[in-house]
């Protein structure tokens, strides 16, 4: 999956397993070993006048 949809998703998961942590109910965070993938680099931008 691309980054867009994977680190959004990560840290919802995330930030629920604290949650959860604090309430007692889990006691591990089951996405410790999950790494957050690297964005692409965005080349969507307008260029300059004086780039075309």
């Amino acid at each position: 999956m691309a980054a867009d949809t994977v680190n959004p998703e990560l840290s919802i998961a995330r930030t629920a397993i604290g949650w959860w942590q604090g309430q007692g109910w889990i006691e591990c965070d089951p996405t410790i070993s999950i790494e957050r993938r690297s964005t692409p680099t965005d080349r969507t931008k307008a260029l300059a006048k004086n780039r075309r």
